[in-house]
């Protein structure tokens, strides 16, 4: 496809939330339906051309400005950066992406020559450089197996590594039980049966694999890329200190020590270790595994511990230590003391008498029945608590109430002992222990906080990169495709209805080409926490036929017809309230959906107004996965005018240059497209009003000469100032043969700015102001 123009259509890679696609350059620009297929759906490889997001530009804006003394949400004097500052971002920018041959003359953004560059001029450098990072294939498959996000492959790598560490964690379990074990021989131990070394041989070779290939890559990925690290890269950017590249042996090592990266070699060397160590033979005697080898076995729990890292639970437990460290060492100081403190009292109390004889200590046992003398005596038993060291475990037992009665004591010392170690333990362990859970109830809340934040913050970002993108370029809403379902309450009031879920996708329309497009779209719904907190799940199909009009006249960009087909949607959300009736048995739980579309057919007014258009579907009772009629069809005739679409980027430069000096996020006013159709109503009666205040202006003028007939006919003067005496009453002034007695006419109960006419001329009625206190 040629290169567009700066009035074409926007090509975009990365769909409305990865803004930082390619729009204009010199090379071979994307098709659109590969571009669909990016926007809808996560790519099967990382991609080679990774690119910088228009908010990213944003970002160094910010910084840049704050660097100067002016804060982002100051309107000071200064509403730009210096040529040289924007030199150095942007050079130090290309030397990070290792693009240092490329020209860049800051000059040609300067367009009024004051010497700065204002956020407008950095929204069209996006627009013209194109700056994007260009992988290598080793930096490519470490983010295929460090980030499972950005492809396909990577989610599929992903799954099949933790399903790995499922069973070979679960094998490693199930080998110890009996059942699951043989001898070697008569006189050997048990072993797990030979299956079990099979799987643990087949775990590890996938262990190894991922390790060395991550281990391999690490040395290659360039962790300063924005797109592991954007503080980092707009630090760079922003400071004039001199950039350091980490060698490879640094990156090597980074890898190596980081703790994951610790746990996952941990996770796979002691079974290389047991199979270089070797083994007694069975025909010694002897048991077939050494000590060495049983600890061996022992480390193979710690691949659980991979799952750390793709677990929340884990993330968080992790936090609340971290944060609960003082409370912690409060409860070890006083774990400490209590145990060495009751420890040696209960040796002391319960150490009993030495015997001779038996050359151990004895103290009173339980009571037994004595049938010599036919009563209960105390018998002696030996003493439990051999040592103060011995006597630690019963006070770390007791103190964190475990009692496992193994050793207790049985005098009354001893039992006032172990009664004041009870209330200590539960007086001096239970204060940290409440600070622990305080601390670690807060961090799930923060935790929540964070990830809903996380879920704005992406909204917001996308709502700002699309309104920058229509300052730059408001042709880009031609080709924009808005979809959202709803639930039908069948009320007759739209905006009641329950939010189901909504799509977004970029149509294959091309001002320069004069080709007809079919093409069929599978758009997954997304949630929307400014319409609804509810789970979405689903997805819809549609087809869309573009027939462009033949020769434009001048001045027109796109015009032609769209016509919109639905097909049918699956696995959309249950409605937890609706019940099959008795009639119409259903499944439980079945929504009614219809779709409303929304486009944008028609270029901006005059003045800059762009308005949307929505159509809505019919309704589908009782079903998750609604099929529509094939006829129902959508059409919609577009009309775009370069004229409203040079007045709508005038503004939007305007405001970018004003009041946007800040760099704040744009306003972005998002109508709900079900409330659409009710517009050309309201404007019809716009219009209706407007026609008829003629004809109310003739009427008030016949009321006037009524009045003044029947004050006439009564020989009652003319009020001077009827305002004063009617407390804000409206009037109307009349001009003509009665403009020098200055009458009146008063509509009594009416407020001057509610009436909101008075005459101007004969038999014509405008605005005046009241005297009166309304």
């Amino acid at each position: 496809r040629r290169r567009a123009g700066w009035m074409a259509a926007p090509a975009r890679d990365g769909g409305l939330e990865a803004s930082g696609a390619r729009l204009m350059g010199s090379e071979t620009r994307q098709p659109v339906a590969e571009k669909q297929a990016a926007t809808n759906s996560i790519p099967w490889l990382v991609p080679v051309h990774q690119p910088l997001e228009l908010l990213f530009f944003h970002k160094v804006f910010v910084k840049l400005r704050e660097s100067m003394g002016v804060r982002g949400g100051e309107d000071g004097a200064v509403h730009g950066v210096p040529l040289v500052v924007f030199l150095r971002a942007i050079s130090r920018l290309y030397h990070v992406l290792r693009e240092d041959e490329r020209c860049f003359d800051p000059r040609a953004y300067d367009n009024n020559g004051d010497g700065t560059v204002t956020w407008w001029e950095f929204c069209v450098l996006w627009k013209e450089e194109q700056p994007s990072v260009r992988l290598l294939l080793p930096e490519r498959v470490y983010l295929t197996m460090e980030n499972p996000e950005m492809s396909k492959l990577g989610r599929i790598l992903s799954w099949l590594v933790l399903t790995t560490i499922f069973i070979s964690a679960g094998a490693f379990i199930l080998s110890t039980l009996p059942v699951l074990q043989e001898s070697p021989c008569e006189k050997c131990e048990p072993e797990p049966l030979p299956e079990f070394s099979h799987i643990d041989t087949v775990c590890v070779i996938v262990f190894t694999i991922e390790y060395l290939v991550r281990l391999v890559t690490a040395a290659f990925m360039r962790t300063e890329l924005p797109i592991l690290n954007q503080d980092l890269i707009i630090d760079l950017m922003c400071t004039d200190e001199l950039i350091r590249w980490p060698t490879k042996l640094q990156r090597t090592w980074d890898f190596v020590r980081a703790p994951p990266n610790l746990i996952d070699l941990a996770a796979v060397l002691p079974s290389y270790v047991a199979w270089c160590l070797p083994t007694r033979k069975p025909e010694d005697g002897g048991d077939s595994s050494m000590v060495i080898l049983k600890l061996i076995r022992l480390m193979r729990v710690v691949r659980a511990f991979r799952l750390g890292r793709r677990f929340e639970a884990v993330i968080i437990i992790a936090r609340s230590m971290q944060r609960s460290t003082r409370a912690l060492w409060v409860l070890v100081l006083n774990m400490t003391i209590g145990t060495v403190v009751f420890g040696a009292v209960m040796f002391f109390v319960e150490q009993g008498t030495y015997e001779p004889y038996t050359q151990r200590f004895t103290r009173p046992g339980s009571w037994a029945l004595n049938t010599d003398v036919q009563r209960y005596e105390r018998a002696q038993e030996d003493s439990p608590f051999e040592s103060i060291p011995h006597a630690f475990w019963w006070a770390l037992v007791t103190a964190t109430t475990a009692g496992y009665g193994d050793m207790s004591p049985t005098t009354l010392p001893g039992k006032v002992t172990a009664g004041i170690c009870m209330i200590w333990s539960l007086c001096v362990i239970a204060l940290p222990v409440g600070v622990i859970g305080s601390t670690f109830e807060s961090v799930w809340e923060e935790y929540d906080t964070e990830k809903s934040a996380e879920r704005e913050m992406k909204q917001s970002e996308a709502r700002m990169s699309r309104s920058l993108m229509d300052s730059i370029d408001p042709m880009s809403h031609s080709s924009l495709l808005r979809i959202e379902v709803y639930h039908d309450f069948n009320l007759g009031m739209p905006d009641n209805d329950t939010f189901v879920g909504e799509a977004e996708a970029w149509m294959n329309i091309d001002p320069s080409s004069a080709e007809p497009v079919d093409a069929q779209l599978e758009l997954p719904l997304r949630d929307n926490h400014a319409k609804s907190d509810a789970r979405v799940s689903g997805r819809v199909y549609l087809e869309y036929s573009w027939a462009p009009a033949e020769r434009p006249e001048p001045g027109v960009l796109l015009r032609g017809r769209l016509t919109i087909t639905l097909l049918r949607a699956e696995d959309l959300v249950e409605v937890d309230w609706k019940t099959p009736l008795a009639d119409f048995p259903t499944p439980e739980g079945c929504c009614d959906p219809y779709v409303v579309v929304t486009l944008y057919p028609s270029s901006p007014s005059k003045d800059g107004a762009l308005a949307a258009r929505a159509e809505r579907s019919s309704t589908v009772f009782d079903s998750r996965t609604p099929t529509w009629l094939p006829n129902e069809r959508m059409t919609f005739d577009f009309d775009w005018r370069q004229e409203g679409v040079l007045a709508r980027r005038a503004n939007a430069k305007r405001a970018l240059m004003t009041g946007g000096a800040s760099a704040q996020e744009p306003a972005e006013v998002d109508l709900d497209s079900r409330l659409m159709g009710s517009l050309p109503q309201i404007l019809a009666d716009i219009a209706e009003v407007r026609h008829a205040t003629p004809e109310l202006a003739e009427e008030l003028s016949e009321m006037q000469q009524v009045a003044r007939s029947m004050l006439t006919a009564l020989g009652i003067s003319e009020p001077t100032s009827p305002a004063s005496r009617h407390g804000g009453a409206a009037t109307a002034l009349v001009h003509g043969e009665d403009a020098d007695a200055g009458f009146q006419f008063v509509v009594p109960g009416m407020i001057a700015e509610e009436l909101g006419l008075v005459a101007e001329e004969p038999g014509e009625v405008s605005a005046a102001p009241s005297s009166g206190p309304g």
